[in-house]
């Protein structure tokens, strides 16, 4: 198969190096440098490239990429790399992003030589202080995989990287098993390292404050443990800058608004379009924001209306997962069109318990419109969940426990209960409410109770959920 040679689109004057993904290689990854909203992309670029080619991936501690399945990581380069074996030199070269801090794979890259090629995510700044790269590009990883023959993905791996791989590995396999046996017994700054790796919940952004835990957690992280947003800083503002940074990951990855349907009345476009202006301080100030439907709601006006909102996606239903900070977020569309009353198919509660066990060791929030259980207000359960539904639901979430909170609309007022080993509650309104009336046959009723929210805060080890009234209350301090 011919090597690949592409002219980079955005630097046109630049030719890029050119790598055969028929010969052995290695993918250096970084500090992830990228937007967000390109990071699924990214991975799965990149999951693509090294599936068709066999080479290892050197990650560094900040590219959020350990713990990823199927990357074929080896994360003891570092110490690898001291004395590096001659079988595991080579001449080909992908790089992603930013040079990793090691000085170590620095020292290896630059006696390497050969063919280097450097992908950045969107940032044009020279990236290679080591001078050894053939070309840099700003394209983009998913970009750049997107343009190569479609000739180089029907082909199998080819044996000499086959080979070449497993010699990494080998040597991968070896020095973790050594770590595991000396760190196990003793409490240093190597042996923290590897346990936090372990033990923090899958998804909690962690910060370094500076040079030496970043080194101690890329040397001494523990491959088998989750994977999660890292960030670092190496900058000469001591504590003052390290809780900066903290405090801005906190803000920016720890808040989500989500709206658990009835967004409008009649699920009309032109309330919709109300209803965006209403919402634009929440993308003004770049909150996450979820929408899903309730019975009120029409699913096709709706991504009319909102067609950035990927969690509205384009099927029979309106399912969604995210992750948001340290909890993951699913949404359950039980809308029925034109019923007052919900439901969920069997597709759905497959889908469901699927992703469910995906990261079973997650906290998680499920949300949906119509309630699973019955509340006591008699016409209003007489709309709820379909009872097939309810008991379906209840066998899979009782089967999970990192389920923390199932969070409900359209009773218009909080009611809460145990179930299936959880919590379960509908939301207050921020429009009218449905009557308290817990009497036989009694008439449905609504009335224009304080209208509020809940906010369900995340506190490294519990969800707390607090009733937040919507509205100007000044807080005015005890003694005054």
């Amino acid at each position: 198969l011919a090597s690949v040679e592409l002219t980079n689109v955005d630097l046109a004057s630049v030719e890029l190096a050119k790598l055969d993904p028929d010969q052995p290689g290695v993918v250096v990854a970084g500090p992830w440098r990228g937007q967000p909203q390109h990071w699924e992309s990214f991975v799965g670029a990149l999951r693509r490239w090294l599936a068709r080619t066999g080479w290892p991936l050197l990650s560094d501690g900040l590219s959020g990429l350990r713990g990823l399945a199927d990357l074929h990581q080896v994360l003891s380069y570092d110490l690898l790399l001291d004395d590096p074996p001659e079988a595991l030199a080579t001449r080909q070269v992908l790089r992603l992003g930013p040079l990793p801090a090691s000085r170590r794979l620095q020292r290896w890259l630059q006696q390497c030589g050969g063919q280097q090629l450097l992908i950045s995510e969107g940032d044009p700044r020279p990236l290679d202080p080591l001078g050894v790269c053939c070309g840099q590009s700003a394209l983009g990883l998913e970009a750049w995989v997107s343009r190569l023959p479609d000739a180089i993905w029907q082909q199998p791996t080819a044996r000499a990287c086959q080979a070449y791989g497993q010699a990494w590995f080998q040597h991968e396999h070896r020095i973790q098993a050594l770590l595991d046996q000396q760190l196990a017994e003793t409490c240093t700054e190597p042996s923290l390292a590897r346990q936090l790796s372990r033990l923090l919940p899958e998804g909690v952004p962690v910060v370094m404050a500076n040079s030496s835990p970043v080194r101690d957690w890329e040397s001494f992280g523990d491959p088998a443990g989750p994977q999660r947003p890292v960030f670092g800083f190496r900058g000469a503002s001591g504590i003052d800058g390290t809780l900066s940074l903290a405090c801005g990951v906190a803000q920016a990855l720890g808040q989500a608004v989500l709206i658990t349907g009835d967004l409008v009345n009649e699920g009309r476009p032109n309330q919709y379009e109300h209803l965006k202006v209403l919402l634009a301080p929440l993308v003004t100030a770049e909150i996450p924001l979820y929408l899903m439907p309730g019975n009120h709601d029409n699913r096709e006006a709706m991504r009319q209306v909102f067609p950035d909102h990927q969690e509205l996606g384009s099927g029979a239903s309106c399912d969604f997962v995210a992750d948001i900070g340290a909890l993951r977020l699913i949404g359950l569309d039980t809308l029925v069109d034109n019923e007052a009353g919900g439901d969920l198919s069997e597709n759905q509660l497959q889908w469901l318990e699927r992703t469910l066990q995906q990261k079973s060791q997650r906290p998680t929030i499920i949300a949906m419109h119509h309630p699973p259980f019955a509340t006591g207000i008699g016409h209003m359960d007489e709309q709820g969940l379909a009872a097939d539904a309810q008991l379906a639901m209840e066998r899979i979430v009782a089967a999970n426990p990192q389920v923390e909170r199932v969070t409900c609309g359209h009773l218009h007022r909080n009611i809460s209960r145990r179930w299936a080993g959880t919590v379960v509650a509908t939301t207050p309104s921020v429009a009218h409410a449905v009557a308290f009336d817990l009497r036989d046959g009694a008439h449905g009723s609504w009335n224009y109770e304080p209208p509020a929210i809940t906010a369900h805060h995340w506190n490294g080890s519990h969800l707390v959920t607090h009733q937040v009234g919507s509205g100007d209350f000044p807080a005015r301090r005890y003694g005054m």
